[in-house]
């Protein structure tokens, strides 16, 4: 229960994500498509600061606020504490996750769609990984599934640096 309530307040930070993303591979795409690679590797940049800050700010506003929020939706007594207790560690992961979703759009956006798929792929295949090892390897709990979370997301965004820095800014 206490993760379905954190899961509720998060999907907001994940629409937040998804519309910037679609802004970011649209416009990326766009000046691929019409030959100015130089503009394109600008708006990959721009993109993902964008993004970036946004999602940051808005971590830095919830953080503060979760038991609020999660209250709000009617959680209470231990379901509160544990689903905040969740979102304390996962919080102020949403914008890697952002980076995450944003960094493999672009390298659809651009024709790799091998590549994008990793992004997402090696994401989860680390939760696979790390979910059962924080939760029952470590008897973390919930706090070992926030782990877990926060790890993945961090696998998300090196996969797809890694992989957007070689085909956007390299060319390889």
């Amino acid at each position: 229960a206490a993760i379905g309530y954190a899961a509720t307040v998060l999907f907001f930070s994940v629409s937040i994500a998804i519309g910037i993303t679609i802004a970011a591979s649209a416009l990326v795409a766009r000046a691929l498509g019409a030959g100015e690679t130089e503009r394109a590797k600008s708006l990959t940049s721009a993109s993902l600061i964008y993004l970036f800050v946004t999602l940051s700010v808005f971590a830095l506003l919830l953080f503060p606020n979760v038991e609020f929020c999660l209250s709000l939706l009617g959680a209470e007594g231990e379901t509160l504490a544990k689903a905040a207790s969740f979102m304390r560690i996962v919080v102020p992961s949403i914008p890697l996750l952002g980076l995450g979703m944003c960094l493999g759009a672009i390298l659809r956006s651009i024709g790799d769609a091998r590549r994008g798929m990793f992004v997402t792929l090696f994401g989860a295949i680390a939760a696979l990984f790390l979910d059962p090892l924080m939760i029952f390897g470590f008897d973390l709990g919930i706090q070992g599934a926030a782990i877990a979370t926060f790890m993945a997301r961090v696998v998300l965004v090196v996969v797809g640096l890694h992989g957007v820095h070689s085909t956007v800014f390299t060319g390889v």
